[in-house]
């Protein structure tokens, strides 16, 4: 009964059991929970770690980067600082070196401008030229002097001048649709132009003609200073045939010119003409004129305003017309000097050029410039040498800034250009022949340079007289001449060599008192060095030089 008593339903059997196993399960769950859960913290602390891992990581990063940024801006800063210190205290270095320079130069030329030259520290050098002078020997070797009863009936319109008056009655078609060979026969004919001269212009050395420089003193010195060829000073036809005794001057020759050509400008083909065939009867035929040279390149204002020299470039027909005239009435050769164009923008010599044989010209002398620019830039040599090549069959005759021998050489060996003209390199330094022969730099000293002063006041005496008009004409000539040689700078104080043509020279201090007198560019000094051979000038005496030197580049 007890059993009965103590033994429990089957449903609370049941109940129990289900309590239990809930109780088993509470607990596997818990179990479970708590392992899920401690996996769960062991899962979050590894992540958390590694994010944290990976934002220390990130955090060290940005800043080393922030750091090295900022380390790297301020080392850019203080090089920055330290070149604009650096660059600040070289400007500082340079700025008082040209600053010091420029104080050096400016001492000097306040020198020179303010340095006195005395005469009697001279006077002992030069022996008195007007001493003892014969004046009967006045023009003894001066040759074509024209009788003045010939240029008297010249400028009168009495001289006969029959083949001008059959070339200048030929009509302009005419003239532009014959060669001159054809107008000589068809026109001239019986009494055409004996068998002409001829004249070897290859690898000459020539001195261009050059107005109130070029004179014959002055061509009588470059000749013992080695020259080949010399040409007259420019004369003007119309005061030719006027019979200016001033402008017939100016074809006479001294007779150690062995091959000498006189140069004319003009625009009428007539008056141009009839003075090449009086020239022609008068002197050529006798060998008192080698060649004969048209000035179609004179650059001046006064020249071309009165349609001569270089505007002739303009009217190509009209320079035509001029050559086949003149041409035709003449037995030695006729030359043309030209420049490379009118206008700086137009160059017309290279299609000029070609046509000039055909037009009677025998030889073509070419500057490298243009009318317009005078003697501004620098003369165009590769043009030259262009058109040279081009026209095997006339012989072109370069210039333009010829100062050193080498540049001679240079255009020699490119064989090109025939022949190389000199102008005022010739007058900055005579001795520019001498040095193109023998194919060197001279270094002229003082006194040697002195020599060559001396030599042209007697050469100007000569030619001039030894009375006063002579002496005054010769100190004109001497002191123009002046001008020119004081840009000389001698080759022993040349910092680079060579000299260059449109390099100014800057103000130096010679090696003796005498060569820094030959240097100044004052013309009371120039007065001086000429009262050192001529005397002293009367008082209120001024000279002001005819050509200004424009041309410098620096």
């Amino acid at each position: 009964m007890e059993n009965l008593l103590n033994s429990k339903h089957p449903k609370d059997l049941k109940k129990e059991e289900l309590k239990e196993n809930e109780q088993i399960e509470f607990k596997r769950q818990k179990i479970s929970n708590e392992n899920l859960n401690q996996n769960l913290n062991e899962n979050l602390k590894e992540n958390l770690n590694e994010n944290q891992n990976e934002n220390l990581k990130e955090n060290l990063n940005e800043n080393q980067n922030e750091n090295l940024k900022e380390n790297l801006k301020e080392n850019q800063k203080e090089n920055l600082k330290e070149n604009q210190n650096l660059n600040q205290n070289l400007n500082e270095n340079e700025n008082d070196e040209e600053m010091k320079i420029k104080k050096e130069f400016m001492i000097m030329m306040d020198e020179m401008k303010n340095k006195k030259f005395n005469l009697e520290n001279f006077k002992d050098l030069v022996e008195d030229p007007l001493k003892n002078r014969d004046t009967s020997q006045h023009q003894k070797f001066v040759l074509n002097k024209i009788p003045f009863d010939k240029i008297k009936l010249l400028r009168q319109k009495k001289y006969s001048l029959p083949n001008s008056q059959k070339i200048n009655s030929i009509t302009k078609e005419k003239m532009e649709n014959q060669t001159f060979e054809e107008i000589e026969k068809t026109v001239l004919l019986p009494d055409p132009i004996r068998e002409r001269k001829k004249i070897d212009f290859k690898g000459k050395i020539i001195l261009a003609p050059l107005t109130t420089t070029g004179n014959l003193p002055f061509r009588r010195l470059c000749k013992e200073q080695g020259v080949d060829i010399t040409i007259g000073e420019m004369a003007i036809d119309k005061k030719l045939l006027q019979g200016a005794p001033s402008e017939w001057a100016l074809v006479k020759r001294h007779q150690s010119e062995d091959v000498f050509g006189v140069q004319l400008a003009g625009s009428n083909a007539p008056i141009l003409t009839k003075i090449s065939e009086f020239l022609e009867k008068e002197l050529i035929s006798s060998n008192g004129i080698d060649f004969i040279d048209l000035n179609c390149g004179c650059p001046i204002d006064l020249i071309v305003k009165h349609k001569m020299g270089s505007y002739l470039l303009n009217e190509p027909k009209r320079i035509e017309r001029i050559l086949k005239s003149m041409k035709s009435v003449i037995s030695c050769p006729l030359t043309i000097k030209i420049r490379s164009g009118f206008q700086k923008k137009n160059l017309i010599a290279h299609s000029l050029v070609p046509k000039l044989k055909n037009w009677g010209a025998d030889a073509v002398t070419l500057h490298g410039r243009t009318q317009q620019q005078r003697y501004t830039k620098l003369s165009d040599w590769d043009y030259i040498n262009e058109i040279a090549k081009n026209t095997p069959d006339l012989p072109l005759i370069g210039n333009g800034d010829i100062f050193d021998y080498t540049q001679v050489v240079e255009q020699f060996e490119l064989a090109n250009v025939s022949s190389i003209m000199i102008g005022r390199g010739a007058l900055i330094k005579p001795w520019i022949f001498r040095e193109i022969k023998e194919k060197r730099r001279i270094d002229m000293s003082s006194s040697e340079r002195l020599e060559l002063y001396k030599k042209f006041v007697e050469f100007g005496l000569d030619h001039w007289g030894a009375d006063k008009k002579g002496v005054d004409r010769t100190r004109k000539f001497f002191l123009e001449w002046l001008s020119f040689t004081y840009r000389y700078v001698p080759v022993g104080l040349l910092e680079v060599l060579p000299q260059k043509m449109n390099s100014r020279p800057q103000p130096f201090s010679g090696r003796n008192e005498l060569e820094s007198l030959f240097a100044s560019g004052d013309p009371k000094d120039w007065v001086l060095i000429s009262e050192m051979f001529l005397g002293p000038v009367g008082s209120g005496f001024k000279f002001e030089p005819k050509h200004q030197a424009k041309s410098w580049i620096n």
